[in-house]
């Protein structure tokens, strides 16, 4: 006979963490079946429009509580921005905030017991990363060209020591995408198991 109490108790915590087809689809060879994380990274992008509609249907000139948390959100992120990217980061803010928002709902709802948290992957994490630092790599390029590279020295550096600096700051920004995602998937995951 099967016990089911016996299931719920001695349950590994890193069961939490296991990606489950939930709807199994192989199309010319590649698996794009619908699992528990695109199922909750689907979930966290509706409940984000549902607040972003739910806030601005109720617009009012004195806001409500969940209008002044929606803009505190606003203005935490365009603070960021300005403060690290100037005047011309403006023009991020959206992509920014859309992507604080997002990974903030993927926490939120991974802190609901028995849920699933989709930023516990370093998949998912890695694969955010990567193609952030490849837009901003191009968005680099196309602004500033050549002169993109300068970053790697920085001013008033003494000759003598240039080949090394150049040498730390490259793989410091090589390795940035590892660490930017490493760190989410790892708080994430030890704050749950």
């Amino acid at each position: 006979m099967y016990n089911i109490n016996k299931t719920l108790f001695f349950a590994s915590p890193l069961e939490q963490f296991e990606i489950i087809p939930l709807l199994p689809i192989d199309l010319f060879g590649f698996n794009i079946s619908l699992t528990n994380a695109s199922l909750f990274l689907i979930l966290s992008t509706l409940l984000s429009i549902f607040w972003f509609t739910l806030v601005i249907h109720k617009n009012k000139l004195i806001p409500g509580n969940w209008q002044s948390i929606k803009e505190m959100f606003y203005d935490t992120t365009l603070t960021l921005v300005k403060d690290n990217l100037g005047n011309k980061g403006y023009a991020y803010f959206p992509f920014i905030f859309t992507i604080f928002t997002i990974i903030l709902y993927c926490n939120l709802i991974g802190m609901v017991p028995y849920s699933f948290t989709v930023t516990s992957h370093i998949a998912f994490t890695f694969g955010l990363a990567l193609s952030i630092y490849i837009g901003i790599n191009i968005i680099g390029f196309k602004t500033h060209g050549v002169k993109f590279f300068t970053i790697f020295l920085p001013k008033g550096v003494p000759l003598f020591i240039v080949p090394l600096v150049v040498a730390i700051e490259f793989v410091s920004y090589i390795v940035k995408v590892f660490t930017i995602s490493i760190r989410l998937f790892a708080n994430m995951t030890s704050g749950h198991t």
